[in-house]
C-alpha cells in the first residue's frame, strides 16, 4: 500500500493475493478505471491531465511511463488507458449504485450505512467488479493486457472520486487482489491491483503501488514506527516525484541490474550513480558472517525522479537475503546504514542524513564507536572511509584505519598572566596501520585574542585562528608520522581552556586519544596609573574650571572594578564629572568631604579614559587637588603611578564694576598701583566692537610717562606690557573704538583699581 501521507503502518488485501506478478521486463499495459459513487458529480478534469500523468514520454516529465522507464534502464515500458472511454477530452466514470457513505465506516448515529470490519474486503470487490463488468466491454481484444502470458491481466489502477478517508478504510490507496473472484477481461483473469483516490493520485503513490503490481515488497514496518530504509526507495517512501528503488530491489525483484560484482580490498572503489546502468552498485561482504552482507550504491540528485533525495552520496545498505522487504521488519531485508546507530539503538542516528560524502563531512561508516551492525545489532566489522565528494562519481575506501592521537603540553612559566602571551605546543601523531587523509585539528580557546596569534606549524598544513580557537588542516599524514605545532596566544580572563580535537577522512579504531585539555592557572595584573591638568592656563578667583584626569591600564590584563578618587581642593565647589568615554561608568560626588569618586566596571589593557571635572574657584592663593587610582579586582603590580597631586595658583582680582559700555567708541581708564619693581601685563577683552582698534594714552606717573608701552592685538585680545614700573599709582587712558568710525567719542570714565600681582586682567568678559 501506499504511506501517504504517514508511514509505518501496515496494508491490507482483498481474497488471496496472486502467486503471479506483472513482468517487471519488456510492456505492460495499464488499465486505468475510473469510478464515483451514486451522490458524486463527475470527474472535473480533464483526460490530458491522466494522459501527461501516466503516458507523457517527454524527457525529464513526471510521469508513470518515465519513472519505469528510467528505474529499468529502459526495460520495463508502462503504457495506460483510460475507461470508461473520454467523451469531449473529460473523464468518464463509471457511476455505482451505491452512495459514498456504503463504503465508509458504520457509524450506528453518524452512517448506519457503512460496513463493519468484516464487510469491509465484499464491498470493495463488489464495488470493483461492477465496474470492470460494466467497462470490459470498451476495452479492444487487440490490447495485451497480459504481455507475460500467465494468464493473469497484468494491472488495473482503479482512481475513485473524492478524498480519501483514513489509512486502514476501504477509502485509502492500497495494493490487493481479486484472484477468488471469477473476474474476467478479454479471457484474462482480473488479479492485482491498485486501488486509488483522487486527491492522492500522483507519481509516488501510483509508482509504489505499481511496484507491488510487479513484485517488489515494501519496505517500511507494518506494525512499528522503525524506519529502515526512509527516504532512499519509491517502497519505502512515496514523495512526489518519486525516487529510485534501491539496487538490491532492481536486482532481485525487477531484474533490472543483472549482476552486482563483489568488491574486496582496500581501493580506492569507485561508482557510477544509481541512475547509470552501468557500475552502480557493489557486493561487499561481512568480515564476520556469511549470512548477511552489505550494498554500496551511490545516489545522486541528477534527474527529474532522484530529486526527491534528501542528499547525494554513498548509500551503505545492509541485506539478509533469506528474508523479502521489511513489512514484518525488525528484522529486515534492507537496511540503511546511517550514523547514529548502536546495539542499544539499532535504528537510531537520522536516516535522512545516511548518505556520505566529503562536502556533507561524512567519510566515515564503522568501527567501533560508529559501527555498521548486523541485523542481531553486534558489529559487523565493516569500515568505509577516505569517501569523496559526490561529483560524476564517487570513491571511497574499505577497511583503512589509522590511529590519530594529539597531545599538548604548556611552554610557558608561571606565574601565568592575563593579558600576557602564553605559549604551549601541540604534538599531532598518526600511530598507523594506514595514512590519514583529510586531517582536521580542532583547536578550541575559551577567552583569548585571537588576533594577536602566533602559530609554528613547521610546514604542515594550513592553520588559522579565529574567534573560537584555531583550526589546522592537513591533507595527509602517514602512518608512523608525528610533528609539533607550536601556539602562541593572549589570555583574556582567568577562565581560560585550550581545548584540541582530531579526527579525519579515514576511519580512527581508537578516538580515546584524540582529544586533550589544559587549563592553566591564570593571575590577573594591570598596572594604572593616573595623570592631571588644568585645562586653563590662568586662574582667578571665582573662576569655572577643569581638572582632567587621565587614567590608563598599562597592561598587561584587563582591569575591573577601577575606582577612582579625586579629593578636591576645600578652596573650590563641585559642579560636574563629564568624559567622552563610551565604556561603563558611575561617578558621584560626597559634598561633605568634597571628594569626587568613579567607578569603572573593566578598563582593557592599553586602554585610556579622560574624566573633566568642572569646579568653581572660591578664593585665590594656592590650591592643591589630589586624585588615586586603585582596581579592587585585580592585582596592580606598580603603585608608584597611582596617585596624581596638582599645585595650582589662584590669582586675585577685584572691581569696582563694568569698564565697557555698550556703544561704537569706550573709553578705559586705567589706575594701576604697583607695588614692586616687576613686568605688568593687563590684557584688555573686546565683546563689544566688530573691528576694534586702541588708542593709547601713555602711562603716566602723577601725570608723567612711564617708559615703553607695548600692544599687541591677539583676536579679541589686547594685551598691554609695561616695563618695569617704579612703585606707585599709575594712570592711563586708553580709548577703544570702531574703525568704522570716524569719530571719536568720550564716554563717561569708570575707573579699575588693581592690586598689583604680575598678571592684571579686564573682569568683564
Amino acid at each position: 500500500m501506499a504511506i501517504y501521507p504517514i508511514k509505518g503502518v501496515h496494508s491490507y488485501t482483498i481474497g488471496l493475493l496472486s502467486t503471479k506478478q506483472a513482468s517487471p521486463i519488456g510492456s505492460l499495459n495499464n488499465i486505468v478505471i475510473f469510478i464515483r459513487f451514486r451522490d458524486d458529480k463527475e470527474f472535473e478534469a480533464s483526460i490530458s491531465k491522466y494522459e501527461d500523468m501516466f503516458n507523457k514520454s517527454e524527457q525529464n516529465y513526471n510521469s508513470v511511463y518515465n519513472y519505469y522507464k528510467e528505474v529499468s534502464y529502459n526495460k520495463l515500458i508502462v503504457n495506460s488507458t483510460f475507461y470508461p472511454l473520454p467523451q469531449n477530452s473529460k473523464v468518464v466514470s463509471y457511476k455505482d449504485s451505491k452512495s459514498r457513505c456504503y463504503y465508509e465506516p458504520r457509524d450506528c448515529k453518524t452512517n448506519p450505512e457503512g460496513y463493519e470490519p468484516e464487510e469491509q474486503g465484499n464491498r470493495e470487490a463488489e464495488l470493483l467488479v461492477n465496474a470492470i463488468n460494466a467497462v470490459k466491454s470498451q476495452i479492444p481484444v487487440s490490447l495485451n493486457i497480459d504481455t507475460n502470458n500467465d494468464g493473469n491481466v497484468d494491472n488495473i489502477c482503479f482512481i475513485i472520486k473524492g478524498e480519501a478517508g483514513s489509512w486502514g478504510d476501504l477509502l485509502w490507496p492500497h495494493m490487493s487482489s481479486l484472484y477468488d473472484k471469477n473476474v474476467f477481461i478479454n479471457g484474462k483473469r482480473v488479479a492485482e491491483y491498485n486501488f486509488n483516490i483522487e486527491s492522492m493520485a500522483n507519481t509516488g503513490v501510483i509508482c509504489h503501488e505499481m511496484g507491488h503490481s510487479i513484485g517488489f515488497p515494501d519496505l517500511y514496518h507494518y506494525s512499528n514506527s522503525l524506519d529502515p530504509v526512509g527516504p532512499w526507495d519509491i517502497m519505502s517512501s512515496d514523495p512526489t516525484p518519486p525516487p529510485h528503488t534501491s539496487a538490491r530491489l532492481k536486482n532481485r525483484y525487477g531484474k533490472w541490474i543483472d549482476n552486482i560484482p563483489e568488491i574486496s580490498g582496500k581501493g580506492p572503489h569507485t561508482l557510477n550513480p544509481l541512475t547509470s546502468d552501468t557500475n552502480n552498485a557493489y557486493k561487499i561482504a561481512s568480515p564476520v558472517t556469511s549470512n548477511e552482507y552489505f550494498i554500496a550504491e551511490y545516489r545522486k540528485r541528477n534527474t527529474t525522479f532522484e530529486k526527491s533525495l534528501p542528499g547525494e552520496g554513498l548509500i551503505i545498505y545492509r541485506i539478509k537475503p533469506d528474508l523479502t522487504g521489511n513489512s514484518g521488519g525488525p528484522p529486515d531485508e534492507v537496511f540503511v546504514c546511517r550514523q547514529g546507530t548502536s546495539s542499544d539503538d539499532p535504528y537510531g542516528g537520522n536516516v535522512s542524513n545516511a548518505n556520505l560524502n566529503k562536502l556533507v563531512n561524512r567519510t566515515t561508516l564503522g568501527g567501533k564507536y560508529n559501527p555498521i551492525l548486523l541485523s542481531d545489532g553486534t558489529n559487523s566489522g565493516l569500515i568505509i572511509s577516505n569517501v569523496s565528494e559526490a561529483l560524476d562519481t564517487i570513491s571511497f575506501e574499505i577497511g583503512t584505519t589509522a590511529d590519530l592521537s594529539i597531545e599538548m603540553k604548556l611552554l610557558s612559566t608561571s606565574p601565568l598572566y592575563v593579558g600576557q602571551p602564553l605559549k604551549y605546543m601541540l604534538t599531532v601523531k598518526n600511530n598507523g596501520p594506514d595514512d590519514a587523509k583529510n586531517v582536521v585539528v580542532v583547536n578550541p580557546i575559551k577567552n583569548y585574542d585571537f588576533t594577536k596569534t602566533i602559530i609554528d606549524n613547521n610546514g604542515f598544513g594550513i592553520w588559522d585562528p579565529y574567534s573560537g580557537g584555531i583550526i589546522g588542516m592537513i591533507d595527509l599524514v602517514p602512518s608512523g608520522q608525528s610533528f609539533n605545532v607550536t601556539i602562541t596566544v593572549i589570555p583574556t580572563s582567568t577562565d581560560f581552556i585550550i581545548r584540541a580535537s582530531i579526527k579525519s577522512d579515514t576511519y580512527d579504531p581508537n578516538i580515546d586519544n584524540n582529544r586533550v585539555e589544559i587549563s592553566p592557572e591564570l593571575v590577573e595584573k594591570a598596572d594604572l596609573s593616573i595623570t592631571s591638568k588644568v585645562l586653563q592656563d590662568i586662574i582667578y578667583e571665582n573662576d569655572i574650571i577643569e581638572y582632567e584626569l587621565a587614567v590608563k591600564n598599562n597592561g598587561p590584563s584587563p582591569s575591573r572594578e577601577v575606582s577612582i578618587i579625586d579629593l578636591l581642593p576645600l578652596e573650590v565647589r563641585y559642579i560636574s564629572v563629564e568624559t567622552d568615554w563610551l565604556g561603563e561608568h558611575k561617578s558621584f560626588i560626597d559634598t561633605v568631604e568634597g571628594k569626587v569618586s568613579i567607578s569603572i566596571d573593566k578598563l582593557e589593557a592599553q586602554e585610556e579614559v579622560k574624566f573633566r571635572i568642572k569646579v568653581k574657584v572660591l578664593e585665590h592663593g594656592t590650591i592643591t587637588n589630589k586624585a588615586t587610582v586603585q582596581s579592587d579586582a585585580v592585582f596592580d603590580p606598580n603603585l608608584s603611578n597611582n596617585e596624581t597631586v596638582l599645585t595650582t595658583t589662584v590669582v586675585n582680582k577685584f572691581t569696582t564694576g563694568p569698564i565697557w559700555k555698550r556703544s561704537k567708541c569706550e573709553k578705559l581708564l586705567v589706575v594701576i598701583q604697583n607695588t614692586t619693581n616687576e613686568r605688568v601685563r593687563l590684557i584688555l577683552y573686546n565683546k563689544s566692537l566688530d573691528h576694534p582698534h586702541v588708542d593709547k594714552y601713555p602711562i603716566r606717573l602723577n601725570r608723567g610717562a612711564v617708559s615703553r608701552t607695548l600692544i599687541r592685538h591677539v583676536s579679541d585680545e589686547y594685551e598691554i606690557t609695561i616695563d618695569r614700573v617704579p612703585k606707585g599709582v599709575y594712570v592711563s587712558i586708553f580709548i577703544i573704538h570702531d574703525d568704522n568710525y570716524s569719530n571719536k567719542c568720550e564716554k563717561d570714565l569708570r575707573c579699575v583699581e588693581f592690586y598689583k600681582h604680575t598678571e592684571l586682567i579686564n573682569t568683564n568678559r
